[in-house]
């Protein structure tokens, strides 16, 4: 996987100088997008605006685990975007190894903001690579059948928080005037997890999948 982001960030920049030199004396906005597509103006900046979701693939305790990412951004000229960025871990299975008392789950979902560099290679195809940071949150807690008999301070059995950094590599391809297909893959890295019974790198993981995005930019 970090060969095959490596060799992707390494063709982006390559596909970027060469976009480059080829509209030497040419308005970029008109040559890139062929087009005036934008939220609004201000001035000669085009401001844009787009709401995505992501499914991605990872794993925790070497198992298969998926993660639903929602993101909201402002552009700018589509060459650059900054917005919020959300995700929640999907793992329903029950876990038995801290308690005897009954079975748990792992809860865990993140946030924070992203900035975003845009390379509109065609009218229709986009390469992206952006940068998140923010905080988390994650936490084991009985399975609903063994709640009943708990107050609410012991259904939880243990919850930390951590920091986030995770850098991703995507691809765009428009499908109709507002709507986007993509694919992306990222490394999260985190800070340690201090949660009982558990590896503090346990989310520190590539993850990738497809994206959805609805948006005027």
């Amino acid at each position: 996987m970090k060969r095959i982001i490596t060799l992707s960030i390494a063709i982006l920049l390559s596909i970027t100088t060469a976009n480059a030199q080829s509209s030497t004396g040419t308005n970029d906005k008109s040559s890139a997008r062929g087009r005036n597509v934008a939220a609004f103006t201000v001035g000669d900046t085009e401001v844009g605006v787009y709401a995505g979701v992501a499914t991605k693939y990872t794993t925790i305790f070497g198992e298969h685990a998926g993660l639903l990412e929602l993101r909201g951004a402002f552009t700018v000229d589509r060459r650059w975007s900054i917005g919020l960025v959300g995700a929640g871990l999907w793992y329903d299975k029950s876990l038995h190894e801290l308690v005897d008392d009954g079975s748990y789950r792992i809860e865990m979902a993140y946030g924070g903001i992203f900035v975003e560099r845009m390379f509109s290679l065609s009218d229709h195809f986009i390469l992206s690579l952006s940068v998140a940071s923010g905080q988390g949150e994650v936490r084991y807690i009985y399975d609903k059948e063994y709640r009943d008999e708990k107050t609410w301070t012991e259904e939880t059995i243990d919850r930390t928080t951590f920091a986030f950094f995770e850098p991703t590599v995507g691809m765009q391809v428009q499908v109709s005037d507002r709507v986007w297909l993509g694919v992306s893959g990222s490394y999260r890295n985190t800070s340690p997890v201090q949660l009982i019974g558990t590896d503090e790198d346990v989310f520190r993981k590539f993850s990738g999948g497809l994206t959805l995005t609805y948006g005027v930019f």
